[in-house]
């Protein structure tokens, strides 16, 4: 069963990058290892994406690092009888859009701890 969970997990994972890459800006994310958790209805799980940089030796020098990741911390609610969607419609095929929270902070704010992301994000 958690191998279902996970994969659910990186399919909507693929499909923020397919949304990304669609509005012009590439995405390679993956979702962390351990991260899946499903409790009663409520998915929850932790993706890192590598955001391309187009200087990294210029990155390098200012902050010691020449790749940026930004970690995302996924929560949706799952119910096998119905869809939580929103009212928007995707533009392409008119189906409802479902909905979730996905919250992104930079790799060094995520390495700072839950409570420093949480004010980080509110």
């Amino acid at each position: 069963r958690s191998r279902l969970w996970r994969r659910l997990a990186e399919l909507l994972t693929n499909r923020r990058d397919a949304e990304a890459i669609a509005s012009g800006r590439p995405s390679s994310t993956a979702v962390v290892p351990g991260s899946v958790v499903v409790r009663d209805s409520t998915l929850s799980f932790v993706s890192v994406t590598t955001v391309e940089v187009m200087r990294p030796d210029l990155l390098e020098e200012q902050i010691g690092k020449r790749q940026l990741r930004r970690f995302t911390r996924f929560r949706g609610e799952i119910r096998g009888e119905s869809l939580v969607t929103s009212p928007a419609r995707d533009p392409v095929n008119g189906k409802p859009v479902v909905t979730a929270l996905w919250c992104s902070v930079e790799e060094g704010e995520w390495e700072k701890g839950d409570e420093y992301v949480l004010q980080a994000i509110a």
